[in-house]
């Protein structure tokens, strides 16, 4: 009741951990890292955007290129009295490009800039996002010594308060003495409300740097 009344009516229900149901996460960085490469948005957008311009790039260079086809022809003919004869003719062909004032080699060397600009980017985009999910998971890493610390503490706290209620109780302590043991256990109890609100966070960025809604 004194715990109560020296933060107001008790800590709210809020401040504590509450029945949240914490997602199943990778078990080593290396597959949070495969996760993430494979789920993150803006990585599938880099990616589709390097195999267009790397597609576009083979294009442009195949066009500059002689070009050797295949046809064929067959013409059937009839005569009056029924019957026909056919003839099939095979051939290959092959297609030259004429001088164009360099328009298809500039063309391809267009392409072939835009597909390694788009290769760049997306390497570029690994490496964010490697690093986003290495801070994440590594502050996640850090949660359980920051519970074990804070409900040490706690519970070091409550015994302390313990101790001097009881002293004060047989008239070996004064008010003031239980006061401070009390606010000594209440910030402890804050302490753990914020570690397991950090335990919390640090999930939740681990999550949306995997590229999952937390």
């Amino acid at each position: 009741a004194e715990l109560g009344a020296a933060v107001g009516g008790g800590l709210r229900d809020g401040a504590r951990p509450g029945d949240w149901r914490a997602q199943q996460l990778p078990d080593t960085l290396e597959s949070a890292l495969g996760e993430a490469y494979d789920r993150r948005p803006e990585l599938l957008a880099e990616r589709a955007r390097a195999r267009r311009q790397g597609a576009e790039a083979e294009m442009a260079r195949r066009s500059a290129l002689p070009e050797l086809s295949v046809f064929g022809t067959q013409i059937t003919f009839g005569s009056e009295r029924g019957g026909s004869s056919s003839n099939a003719t095979v051939g290959l062909l092959l297609t030259m490009p004429l001088a164009d004032g360099g328009m298809r080699r500039a063309r391809a060397s267009e392409a072939t800039a835009g597909g390694l600009a788009a290769e760049s980017r997306l390497g570029a985009a690994l490496l964010d996002v490697a690093v986003e999910v290495r801070t994440a998971w590594a502050r996640r890493s850090a949660v359980p010594d920051v519970l074990r610390h804070a409900e040490a503490e706690l519970q070091a706290s409550e015994e302390a308060y313990r101790i001097a209620r009881l002293r004060f109780d047989v008239g070996k302590a004064v008010h003031a003495e239980v006061q401070v043991v009390l606010a000594d256990l209440i910030a402890a109890r804050v302490a753990v409300a914020e570690a397991r609100r950090f335990d919390r966070n640090a999930e939740a960025d681990l999550l949306r740097a995997l590229g999952r809604q937390p």
